[in-house]
């Protein structure tokens, strides 16, 4: 039976190829620490040799200098904006957490190069007065719309159906992390699923969904449904859109530079046999007085 964490099939096509693209871009300590991800045991090595030979590994990161570059190249010419006057406020905060609009923009274009797909969601809390409040005390009290990114590995699962003439979103699934206090000093992360879709009566809901023992596979709601508003009325949509290379589509993208990080995990493999080979050397079998029966083969190598 699938569950609310079941994956979708392009998710699951492409999560090496994203993680891959992390690593890489995260530089030679997070390409060591995959350990046989990228660079297999040779045999019978021991677990000490094989550390060794991981530690005298070095990575030249082609992968972030040139995603460093790209995004440098989009973003040479500062962005401009032509937002409402009672949006100007938002400039600098876009996300409720102080993040302004041009690092939004910037975080988001690196996602897109470096993996080829992100998310983002324009999020409102919900609101229990039925009553309409003026913007400036909507904001006081923190009931104000944001935007916030998903990286594509938290996108697990989604889902597209034809309404009118428009094929929207009806389903999307996001993998989060909250935040648990123990006791007063300590606190423990564990996941939760956000659950956006569109109702029996095509409203825009919001559920979010724990695991029952923490490590089972029951699942149970976190709290009432939400159903956000937009001018008081329900929604109709779900505001989620996901960025890729080739424009808002849910489909999941070929990583841009997956061809570059090939060639950079390849660099790294060989890079690790030439240190490998000057650490130790390679001794060469020589045989001396010994003459071979006719038809005789001695086979030599650094394998045999």
């Amino acid at each position: 039976m699938d569950h609310v964490n079941h994956h979708h099939p392009d998710y699951d096509r492409h999560i090496d190829r994203w993680r891959k693209c992390r690593d890489f871009s995260d530089g030679q300590n997070a390409v060591r620490t995959a350990g046989e991800r990228y660079l297999r045991k040779n045999g019978a090595e021991e677990l000490k040799d094989y550390e060794a030979r991981v530690s005298r590994s070095d990575l030249y990161n082609a992968t972030w200098a040139t995603l460093k570059t790209l995004r440098g190249m989009m973003f040479r010419k500062e962005p401009t904006s032509d937002l409402p006057v009672g949006l100007a406020s938002y400039f600098n905060d876009i996300d409720a957490a102080g993040t302004s609009l041009r690092t939004f923009a910037r975080t988001v274009a690196l996602e897109v190069l470096g993996v080829g797909r992100v998310g983002i969601m324009v999020d409102h809390p919900p609101r229990m007065e039925a009553a309409p409040i003026s913007l400036r005390v909507a904001e006081s009290m923190g009931l104000r719309p944001t935007i916030q990114m998903y990286r594509a590995e938290s996108i697990i699962n989604w889902a597209t159906q034809r309404i009118g003439n428009r094929t929207v979103l009806s389903l999307v699934v996001l993998q989060e992390q909250a935040e648990v206090r123990e006791n007063e000093f300590k606190a423990k992360m564990v996941d939760q699923w956000r659950v956006l879709d569109l109702d029996e009566r095509g409203f825009y809901r919001q559920r979010l969904f724990q695991k029952a023992d923490g490590n089972g596979t029951q699942f149970v709601q976190i709290g009432a449904d939400i159903f956000p508003t937009l001018n008081n009325a329900p929604m109709t949509e779900i505001p989620f859109y996901i960025l890729g290379t080739d424009g808002i589509d849910p489909k999941c993208d070929e990583p841009p530079l997956i061809d570059l990080v090939d060639a950079n995990e390849a660099h790294y493999q060989v890079n690790s046999d030439l240190r490998t080979t000057l650490h130790f050397g390679v001794p060469t079998f020589c045989i001396s007085g010994y003459v071979p029966e006719e038809g005789e083969v001695i086979a030599v190598g650094s394998r045999t």
